[in-house]
């Protein structure tokens, strides 16, 4: 069984049907329970000017092929916990960071202790210059949350959660 983890009710609404895992946001204790592999899914800030609302960027372990599958761009995925500001969010893109997020390293590294395989898919809500709480973010949602879906069911076909096994 995937445990398909998301921190909002936000993410968890796109994906009904999936049965994510409201986990909620920032550092905990994750129950992972008899998982055999872990999906954390929802969204990101970009920290690249070039990264707009919808785009996905992968983080864990995937073939080429998931890649491919989910237009994913090329970055990592940084873990903060605190909503990061349009500044913080460019210094971390000069950096080399691609988005910003507030779970995915936490559950990387619950998933990693048990360990099972891994897979964070952040699709980004608001871009470099936008406030994630923001109006900018909120008019993205509808996009944001319906590549969110794709990406994950897309995920769910292709990744097989046995990489490096």
């Amino acid at each position: 069984m995937t445990f398909l983890a998301v921190a909002t009710m936000a993410e968890a609404l796109p994906l009904l049907g999936c049965r994510p895992r409201v986990v909620g946001m920032g550092q905990q204790r994750y129950d992972l329970g008899d998982c055999e592999a872990v999906i954390s899914a929802g969204f990101a800030g970009a920290c690249q000017s070039w990264l707009e609302p919808g785009d996905v960027v992968l983080a864990g372990s995937y073939e080429p092929v998931l890649k491919a599958a989910l237009r994913a761009a090329d970055g990592e995925i940084r873990t903060v916990d605190h909503i990061a500001s349009p500044a913080e969010k460019a210094h971390l893109g000069r950096t080399g960071i691609a988005a910003v997020d507030m779970e995915t390293r936490w559950l990387r590294e619950a998933a990693e202790s048990r360990p099972v395989p891994f897979l964070g898919i952040r699709v980004v809500i608001d871009g470099l210059g936008d406030r994630a709480a923001g109006l900018a973010a909120a008019a993205h949602y509808p996009l944001a949350a319906l590549r969110l879906r794709r990406a994950v069911c897309r995920a769910l076909e292709l990744w097989p959660g046995k990489a490096g096994r």
